[in-house]
C-alpha cells in the first residue's frame, strides 16, 4: 500500500485515491480496508437482494432504481462503504458516477468476517482500556433487588472517563472499574481499582484501592455521591494520581498506598482551590 493510503483520508481524498486501482476498498474512520474475498453464499445472497429489490421497484413504477454491490455510500466525512445493494430515486446519476449521495435502501449482507463491523459493533482495538476492563450489573429494570442504575449508566459515565483520561494523558493506564446497582456487589465492585455502588436511587458509593487481579479488597472513598458527581470526583483523584504515582504503579496499588485520609485532604484541598 503507497504511503499516501496510510494516511488518514476524507471520502474525497480515499474516492480520488480508489478509482482506477485494483482490488476493492472501503473507507473506516480515515483508515483504507481492503475487502476480503466472498463466499459463493455470499455471491447468492446480494444477488437474490438485488434481483428482489429491482423487482420491487418495477413493480411499483416508482422512479427509482436498484443499483448491484460496487456503489459508494458515505456514512461520515470519514467513512464509506460499498452496500451489497441499494436504492436510490429521483434522476439517474451520470454515468461516471462511484457514489451513491442520498440512497433509501442499503442492504448489507453479513459475513463472519464483517458482522461486528457491519452492526456497528467496535473490534477489540477500538475499545480503550477503560471500557475492556469495566463491567456492571443488570440493575435496573431488570433486577428487583437494585435501588438504582448500573448497566445502562456505565457506558455515559466511560464516554466522559474517557475523555477526561485523555486530557491527563492516562488513557494507556489499565484498571478496573466496576459497577452495581445496589450493594450486593453482583458485578465484583468490592475487589476492583474503582467501584461504584448504588446506595440510593442515583447515589453511589465510590470504593478504591482494589487491584486488576481482584486478590485485594478496596475501601470507601466518598458515600452516597450523585451520579453526576461521580466522573468529576474520579478525576480529581485520577488528577493525584498523575501527579504523585511512583512509576509503574497502578491506580488501586496508589489509592492502597495512599490511603483514605489522604486522598481526601488532598483532593479537598484541590476542589477548594480557585482555578487559574
Amino acid at each position: 500500500m503507497s504511503d499516501a493510503a496510510k494516511q488518514k483520508m476524507t471520502v474525497e481524498e480515499f474516492l480520488a485515491w480508489a478509482e482506477g486501482r485494483d482490488g476493492r476498498w472501503e473507507l473506516q474512520d480515515g483508515d483504507i480496508v481492503s475487502m476480503s474475498p466472498e463466499r459463493s453464499a455470499h455471491w447468492e445472497a446480494k444477488g437474490a437482494v438485488f434481483l428482489a429489490l429491482n423487482a420491487a421497484v418495477l413493480r411499483a413504477g416508482a422512479p427509482c432504481r436498484a443499483v448491484p454491490d460496487g456503489a459508494t455510500v458515505r456514512i461520515t466525512p470519514r467513512t464509506a462503504f460499498e452496500p451489497d445493494a441499494l436504492v436510490y430515486c429521483g434522476p439517474r446519476l451520470p454515468s461516471g458516477a462511484i457514489e451513491v449521495p442520498n440512497p433509501i435502501v442499503v442492504v448489507e449482507v453479513l459475513s463472519a468476517a464483517t458482522a461486528g463491523r457491519d452492526h456497528g459493533v467496535k473490534l477489540s482495538n477500538e475499545i480503550s482500556n477503560l471500557r475492556r476492563w469495566s463491567m456492571a450489573c443488570v440493575a435496573w429494570p431488570t433486577c428487583g433487588l437494585s435501588i438504582t442504575e448500573a448497566e445502562r449508566a456505565l457506558p455515559g459515565l466511560v464516554d466522559q472517563l474517557e475523555v477526561e483520561l485523555a486530557r491527563l494523558g492516562l488513557s494507556s493506564e489499565t484498571f478496573t472499574l466496576r459497577m452495581t446497582g445496589c450493594p450486593n456487589g453482583c458485578a465484583r465492585p468490592y475487589n476492583s481499582d474503582i467501584g461504584l455502588v448504588g446506595r440510593a436511587a442515583h447515589k453511589y458509593g465510590i470504593f478504591v484501592g482494589g487491584r486488576l487481579l481482584g486478590d485485594r479488597l478496596n475501601f470507601l472513598f466518598r458515600d452516597l455521591v450523585p451520579t453526576e458527581q461521580i466522573v468529576p470526583s474520579l478525576t480529581t483523584l485520577l488528577t493525584y494520581y498523575k501527579q504523585d504515582r511512583h512509576p509503574g504503579e497502578t491506580v488501586g496499588d496508589f489509592c492502597h498506598r495512599k490511603g483514605n485520609d489522604d486522598l481526601l485532604l488532598w483532593t479537598e484541598q484541590y476542589q477548594s482551590t480557585p482555578a487559574v
